[in-house]
């Protein structure tokens, strides 16, 4: 049980992060002149990949009750948020040094 909440809750949090700046920049510019960047795709694979190995390192205590199992689910989410983003200010800064 503990593991299915936990990767939901990865999954999620990379997601969110993924999307965010994604939806925010579609929202700034024409829609129908904003393309698809497959780059999202792969920082999000990325970003998952990473987050699942060092995620799994981390004891989680067992899911008995529902305040623990949102509290596997919230620290999981964080985990995925945070590491996606680490994930997204690298790739950034990798293209400016690729200049």
């Amino acid at each position: 049980m503990t593991a299915s909440i936990t990767c939901v809750a990865v999954f999620l949090g990379v997601l969110s992060r993924v999307m965010l700046p994604y939806l925010r920049k579609r929202k700034r510019e024409s829609k129908e002149n904003f393309p698809f960047k497959y780059g999202y795709v792969g920082t999000a694979l990325v970003g998952a990949m990473i987050t699942m190995l060092i995620y799994y390192k981390i004891p989680v205590p067992e899911v008995n009750n529902v305040r623990s199992g949102l509290q596997a689910f919230s620290s999981a989410f964080g985990a995925g948020f945070g590491w996606q983003s680490i994930v997204n200010e690298v790739s950034k800064w990798s293209e400016a040094f690729a200049k």
